[in-house]
């Protein structure tokens, strides 16, 4: 997925990506039982178009490699999809630090072989600031969000879980207007709008029907 990213424009990658949550739903659909009702799969779409509309300004800079960077977005979204099925069916048989431990060891040993094989791994400099970034990026950039995210599929249907990654690129915005004091538009606005109205309706659709 970061690899695919770099063939395409930022708002195309964007918008490929988070078919994640649809993708899901149509797998955990067939293979989870998870019957989305209308009003759910309505927000869950409701919400990709508010990360289209977000993402409008590079989503029509089309790039020479664009063909090879959606397929690659895709089958990433696929994989992460189809990893999040595994997941909801081995819940609550299995600790979750074996679970998400064991995962990221095994995966981490392709991705070492690969980057030892890459001409520009001696240009790597250890100082203190890109360790420090490096260890961050592992303990709460990808570790303890997989280890939650684990956990909180005991605690809701995956469709519902997944609509929140939607706030993926909101928060990107937000960071940007805090930090860089980059100024959100009204169309920015508007599809964020969205989004928080997708999250809601999904949201309310379950417990809703957890109450009845």
């Amino acid at each position: 997925m970061f690899y695919a990213g770099s063939l395409l424009s930022p708002g195309l990658a964007t918008v490929i990506t988070n078919t994640q949550p649809i993708i899901a739903g149509i797998l955990g659909w067939h293979f989870l039982k998870e019957r989305m009702g209308k009003i759910s799969l309505f927000g869950i779409s409701l919400g990709f178009l508010g990360i289209a509309i977000i993402s409008l300004d590079s989503l029509i800079v089309w790039e020479r490699q664009f063909i090879t960077g959606i397929f690659y977005i895709l089958a990433a979204a696929t994989g992460v999809a189809t990893s999040n099925i595994l997941l909801k069916k081995i819940e609550n048989r299995i600790d979750t630090l074996y679970a998400m431990g064991f995962q990221l060891l095994i995966g981490s040993v392709p991705l070492g072989i690969l980057a030892s094989s890459q001409d520009n791994v001696s240009s790597v400099i250890w100082h203190w600031e890109y360790v420090i970034s490096l260890f961050s990026l592992s303990i709460f950039g990808t570790a303890a969000p997989f280890v939650i995210w684990y956990w909180l599929m005991s605690k809701a249907p995956l469709y519902q879980l997944n609509v929140f990654s939607f706030l993926t690129p909101i928060f990107g915005l937000a960071f940007g207007f805090v930090f860089f004091n980059e100024i959100l538009n009204i169309r920015q606005w508007a599809g964020v709008s969205l989004v928080i109205l997708a999250i809601t309706l999904v949201s309310f659709v379950n417990n809703s029907t957890k109450a009845a």
